[in-house]
């Protein structure tokens, strides 16, 4: 009976001490889980952060780009107009040259400038800055075909119906001047459509 209440009181003494170690264990197992836990969430915060950082950056450098090209648009489209109406008595004269139809010289003569400072507004306001940009790539791809026809030399040697510095140049200039200006109100025109879906997109309506 000794022997046995002993054993007995030794095995009670053996998981007397058994259950708090693995009790203590799994205390600092569980702690370590949240630290881990925690350690995770703010590695997954600094990430979500650093992209909407990246994010308003190239945001930003795009729309400063936009800006740039539009505001290369407007003075373009200001200035071509604003010479023209200086000098309408020369830009008149000028576009009786051109093998164009008789009946289309008084609507060119005044529809052209009133459709580039048209231009020029629409691409300066916000909300209308998408239409300027494609009726700015409409005429300047008109333009720029134009500007191929004439160095073809199909109607002989044709003048340049162009006021202020631009009718300087000559038409293998104009030729890489317009191309680089469509380039720029092509690429406007990809800016600010990727601009208003960015805004859509992080700006939903409510239903």
């Amino acid at each position: 009976m000794v022997k046995i209440e002993a054993r007995n009181e030794l095995i009670f003494t053996t998981f007397s001490f058994q259950y708090p170690l693995r009790q203590f264990n799994f205390v600092i197992e569980k702690r370590d889980l949240i630290n881990s836990q925690c350690d995770f969430k703010k590695e997954l915060v600094n990430l979500v952060r650093q992209n909407k950082l990246k994010r308003q950056k190239m945001l930003f450098n795009r729309n400063l780009l936009l800006s740039i090209l539009c505001a290369l648009l407007i003075a373009l489209w200001s200035y071509a107009a604003l010479s023209k109406l200086a000098e309408f008595t020369t830009f008149s004269l000028q576009l009786k040259l051109q093998p164009l139809p008789n009946w289309s010289i008084p609507i060119i003569r005044w529809g052209l400038p009133v459709a580039e400072l048209g231009t020029a507004l629409l691409i300066y306001f916000q909300r209308t800055r998408f239409a300027g940009l494609i009726i700015s790539t409409i005429l300047m791809t008109v333009f720029t075909f134009y500007v191929l026809f004439a160095l073809t030399g199909a109607y002989g040697q044709i003048p340049c119906s162009c006021a202020g510095i631009i009718s300087e140049l000559h038409w293998r200039g104009h030729l890489i001047f317009n191309i680089i200006f469509t380039i720029f109100s092509f690429y406007g025109i990809y800016l600010q459509k990727h601009k208003a879906d960015s805004f859509i997109k992080h700006n939903p309506i409510p239903v």
